[in-house]
């Protein structure tokens, strides 16, 4: 079986399957020409990869020419699952378990990098896409290719400050995500707006994409300060005095930007 290794985010297969493994739900579609003509949704089931092959022997059908998995948690190579909480595996190679059954070739990635993927169908340059929402992380393509094994919201903000579930302290995602915010809240506090502006700076310097797209649960949330952090990151100098101009926008991609994102890997 002769296995396609990587592929541009510009060039998605004519016939795939992406599949977005969520803590709750996984949802798949049957991708055809960057539309999904076939939908299916069953309950995560823990601690197994059941829920994949599920969905799979639902969507199955002659003529796909990949399969792609997004997943909260980091992989390596695009076929090796290294770790996540929503499935509750350890290091697992899920693309040799679904190539071995399905003689079709498979990738996986992590899930916000599936959007990333999505995103990069219809913005043909250099792209970060950064998730707010209960956690924060990014996904990255550069030059059509998909960056791997990002976990943004696990780098550090700030020393000895917030405890992570992750097991460290000060990681991005206790700043500028859910957890930063009260219960029930309607408006980004001033210090989350100060926080995020370091991270989109940071993000700036540390990728050099042309756009940085904003979705997740929290992006409502932030439309309203765009031209704020826009203004903001050019009084910064995008990171550099000298460095080029970096656009911050949110992102118009729904739920379906996972199963889109995964179909093109």
């Amino acid at each position: 079986m002769k296995i396609r290794t990587s592929r541009s985010a510009q060039e998605p297969c004519r016939l795939a399957i992406g599949i977005d493994i969520g803590g709750s739900f996984t949802r798949g579609g049957l991708v055809k020409d960057g539309k999904i003509i076939k939908r299916v949704q069953v309950p995560t089931k823990f601690g197994s990869v059941a829920t994949v092959l599920e969905v799979l022997d639902e969507l199955m059908t002659d003529g796909v020419e990949g399969i792609g998995i997004g997943i909260a948690g980091m992989t390596q190579g695009g076929r090796v699952l290294l770790g996540t909480a929503n499935m509750g595996l350890g290091k697992t190679n899920l693309a040799d378990m679904v190539e071995k059954k399905y003689k079709v070739p498979c990738k996986i990635a992590n899930d916000v990098a599936c959007f990333a993927m999505a995103q990069a169908q219809s913005f043909k340059g250099n792209l970060v896409y950064v998730t707010l929402g209960t956690g924060m992380n990014v996904g990255v393509v550069m030059d059509g290719k998909l960056l791997e094994g990002i976990e943004y919201g696990h780098t550090h903000l700030m020393v000895g400050d917030k405890n992570c579930s992750c097991g460290l302290s000060g990681c991005v995602e206790q700043f500028v995500s859910g957890k930063a915010l009260a219960p029930n809240s309607k408006e980004l506090p001033r210090h989350f707006l100060a926080n995020l502006i370091i991270v989109l700076t940071n993000i700036a310097n540390t990728y050099r994409p042309q756009k940085i797209f904003i979705g997740g649960g929290l992006a409502n949330m932030v439309a309203p300060h765009v031209k704020w952090l826009n203004d903001e990151l050019k009084k910064k100098d995008y990171g550099y005095k000298g460095a080029p101009a970096v656009t911050v926008e949110i992102s118009k991609l729904k739920d379906d930007g996972g199963i889109l994102g995964a179909g093109g890997l």
